[in-house]
C-alpha cells in the first residue's frame, strides 16, 4: 500500500473498532447475565466458548486499534525522534498480542476442528502467523521492546537501539501486522457462529429462564408467608 492508502486504512480501523468494542462490552454483559441465570439453576456456566472467544475478539480489536492510531501517527510524523517513538509503541504492542495469543490457541484450535472450513482457515493462519514471528525477530522487535519500553537505564544502549531501526521496514511490519489481524478478526468472528460453538439451544434457555422467575416468585412469596407469621 502507498502512505495515503495506508493512511486512509489507519482511519477506517479505528472507526470501526470503536464502534465494534462498544458492541463486545455489551456482548460480555450478555454472557454474564446468561451464565448467572444458568449457575441459578444448577446448570453451569453455558456461555463459556462463546465468552472466551469474545475475548479473543476483544484482543483483536484491541490491537487493531492501537496500532492503526499508532501507524497514523507514525505516517504523519514531521521529526525522526517522533517517528522513532511511534515505532517503539508499534514494536510493544506486537509483541504484547503475540505473548497473549498464547492463552488463546489452545481453544482456537479445539473449535477450529469442529468445521473443516474453520480448520483450513486456522491452519493457514498459523501459517502466517509463524511468517510473522520470523519477520518480527528480524526486524529486531524484543530487543526494542526489552530496551525501550520502560526507558533502559543505560542510556547509550537505549539511545543506540533507537537509532539502528530501521524505520521503514518497522513501518512495514506493523502494516502486515495489522492485515494479519483482519484475518484473525474475520476466523473469531466466524467462530462466534452457533453451529460452531458449544453454545446453548435458544427455546432451552428460555424455558429456563422462565423456571428461573417462578422460582423467585415462589422465594419471595415464602419469605411474606414467613415475615407475616414472625409478626403474628
Amino acid at each position: 500500500m502507498e502512505n495515503n492508502d495506508l493512511l486512509n486504512y489507519t482511519k477506517i480501523t479505528i472507526t470501526q473498532t470503536q464502534i465494534h468494542l462498544v458492541y463486545l462490552r455489551g456482548m460480555t454483559d450478555i454472557c454474564e447475565e446468561v451464565d448467572g441465570v444458568s449457575s441459578r439453576l444448577n446448570d453451569g456456566p453455558i456461555m463459556q466458548e462463546t465468552a472466551q472467544v469474545l475475548q479473543f475478539n476483544s484482543l483483536i480489536t484491541i490491537a487493531k486499534q492501537e496500532l492503526a492510531i499508532i501507524l497514523k501517527n507514525l505516517l504523519n510524523a514531521g521529526f525522526e525522534w517522533e517517528k522513532l517513538y511511534f515505532i517503539k509503541q508499534a514494536h510493544l504492542t506486537i509483541h504484547e498480542v503475540l505473548k497473549t495469543y498464547t492463552a488463546h490457541n489452545k481453544k482456537l484450535r479445539e473449535i477450529s476442528l469442529r468445521s473443516s472450513m474453520l480448520s483450513t482457515e486456522f491452519a493457514d493462519l498459523q501459517i502466517e502467523l509463524k511468517a510473522f514471528r520470523k519477520k518480527a525477530e528480524t526486524a529486531n522487535t524484543n530487543a526494542i521492546r526489552n530496551c525501550t519500553a520502560h526507558i533502559d537505564k543505560d542510556f547509550k544502549k537505549y539511545y543506540d537501539t533507537l537509532r539502528e531501526v530501521d524505520a521503514a521496514q518497522s513501518l512495514r511490519l506493523t502494516a502486515d501486522f495489522i492485515m494479519l489481524l483482519d484475518k484473525w478478526f474475520i476466523f473469531s468472528t466466524q467462530c462466534l457462529e452457533v453451529d460452531a460453538l458449544s453454545s446453548p439451544d435458544l427455546e432451552q434457555l428460555e424455558t429456563k429462564m422462565a423456571d428461573f422467575r417462578i422460582k423467585l416468585f415462589e422465594l419471595s412469596e415464602n419469605i411474606k408467608i414467613n415475615s407475616s407469621n414472625s409478626e403474628i
